[in-house]
């Protein structure tokens, strides 16, 4: 009997802590609309790095582009295999970026 070796994928959550110059403070960001990020993908690599989830996702490399001189952190969020994740429906070749209101709060 044959059997075929299937990839797991993994669901990852990249949180992305942003430094506004102009609004030092927290309070500031807020009232100018200037959240965190998280950044969700999926891969099949659990020793995932920023330069895989670049070269995949062209919406991630144009963001951390964008934001380069604002980001003070950008560390893993979390990482749980994929059926374990919190957003069951993300295809393997998307992404999606979303702001990240928890701050310094």
């Amino acid at each position: 009997m044959e059997t075929t070796k299937t990839k797991t994928l993994y669901e990852v959550n990249i949180y992305c802590e942003l430094y506004y110059e102009d609004y030092p403070e927290w309070e500031q960001r807020l009232e100018q609309d200037l959240p965190d990020a998280n950044l969700i993908f999926i891969t099949d690599k659990e020793d995932w790095s920023i330069e895989d989830a670049k070269e995949k996702h062209e919406e991630i490399k144009d963001f951390l582009e964008r934001e380069k001189e604002n980001i003070v952190d950008l560390h893993e969020e979390w990482i749980y295999p994929r059926e374990e994740g919190m957003h069951p429906d993300l295809d393997e070749d998307d992404c999606f970026i979303f702001d990240n209101w928890c701050g310094q709060e």
